[in-house]
């Protein structure tokens, strides 16, 4: 089943298109590769998301006719194929996939995406060591898409994880000097649960400093109970609702995560005052809801004293870690066995546990 979702698509064209542009040489600029390549980004940047469905689709078209043509005037040029693939994606994610979400029409991924892969396929072919295409594929198969579990359940998964790890670490074997491809692997390997293999990929020292990578060692370093379990179905449905409410600017699957923990808000509250003495959570409108925004100084995080000042350093973009969660008390025997999006509880269990949401409101480029 195929069916993206505008958080779908924001969060994977960050990967794809703001971690990593086609670079050009300069042998090609002669060539009118340069103009072609300016033009589909132009499409990507802006068009893509200002212009109607039917005006972007006639500016892909026309697009596509220039890049064919260059394509057959220059059959061993293997640089153009990754035009035709960008083209391609944004055909499908701005312009046939809106029409198919209105019709009903449910598409398997992969078969989705079948013609540019073999389209990579054919310029892997002619060079075997042409790492922009291994990247690429790796981006088609990181894209996510709307599926249903066998309990029902519709959330939020990249078409093939494994394949996106597979061909990203092998455009980083042929070019290990290229920032955007270990970066675009550090947050699949965050996708697949993995953030230590994720941080060794970001170690040297043009990504030390990145965004993905502080944003990695943020969620990394920040304390989490040792007997907290991760539910990646709950994280997955949480960063789709953040960012449809635009809550989250960038990078949203670096700022978000969701644990279910076995205590009472009282006993979170003690685990986070063994690090922070002053810390508290904050009642909110409902007596089973609790939350508190960390402030991020220069020396570390510091939780804030109180909603006025929490809500002041928020309003200001100053950046923090936002914390907040819901007490379930008395818990049935089914909110036992999983959470709401599906994830399975330990069976032994006590009735009360608490959700714990962590957002990372950093500002970064």
């Amino acid at each position: 089943m195929y069916l993206p979702s505008a958080a779908s698509i924001s969060a994977w064209l960050i990967v794809c298109f703001s971690v990593l542009y086609t670079p050009v040489s300069p042998a090609l600029e002669s060539l009118g590769f340069l103009d072609l390549n300016k033009r589909v980004e132009q499409l990507e940047k802006k068009d893509a998301y200002t212009l109607s469905s039917k005006e972007l689709s006639k500016k892909i078209e026309e697009l596509s006719e220039d890049v064919e043509s260059y394509a057959s005037e220059n059959p061993t040029n293997v640089d153009i194929t990754i035009l035709a693939v960008r083209l391609g994606v944004l055909d499908e994610y701005f312009v046939k996939s809106k029409n198919e979400n209105t019709n009903g029409v449910m598409v398997d991924p992969e078969e989705k995406f079948l013609s540019l892969h073999q389209r990579l396929d054919k310029a892997i072919e002619l060079y075997p060591e042409f790492s922009a295409a291994y990247y690429w594929k790796s981006s088609l198969y990181a894209m996510t898409s709307t599926v249903s579990d066998a309990n029902g359940q519709m959330n939020q998964r990249p078409i093939n994880l494994q394949k996106a790890i597979h061909f990203a670490e092998k455009a980083v074997e042929l070019d290990k000097s290229n920032s955007g491809y270990r970066q675009a692997l550090a947050i699949y390997h965050v996708s697949a649960g993995n953030r230590k293999a994720a941080l060794e990929l970001l170690k040297s020292s043009d990504t030390q400093n990145s965004p993905i990578t502080l944003l990695l060692e943020d969620m990394e370093n920040f304390p989490i109970p040792d007997n907290a379990v991760f539910s990646q179905e709950d994280t997955d449905s949480y960063i789709e609702l953040l960012v449809k409410k635009n809550s989250l600017e960038n990078y949203p699957t670096l700022r978000a995560q969701v644990y279910v923990v076995p205590m009472s808000v009282e006993e979170l509250t003690n685990f986070y005052r063994s690090k922070w003495p002053d810390f508290q959570f904050f009642a909110r409108e409902r007596s089973d809801l609790f939350s508190q925004y960390m402030l991020l100084h220069a020396t570390g995080l510091r939780p804030s004293a109180h909603m006025g000042e929490a809500k002041a350093w928020a309003s200001q973009k100053l950046g923090g870690i936002i914390l907040s969660g819901q007490e379930i008390r008395n818990a049935t025997d089914a909110q036992r066995l999983k959470t709401p999006a599906g994830h399975k509880l330990p069976f032994k269990w006590s009735n009360n546990y608490c959700f714990l949401f962590y957002v990372n409101d950093r500002v970064v480029q």
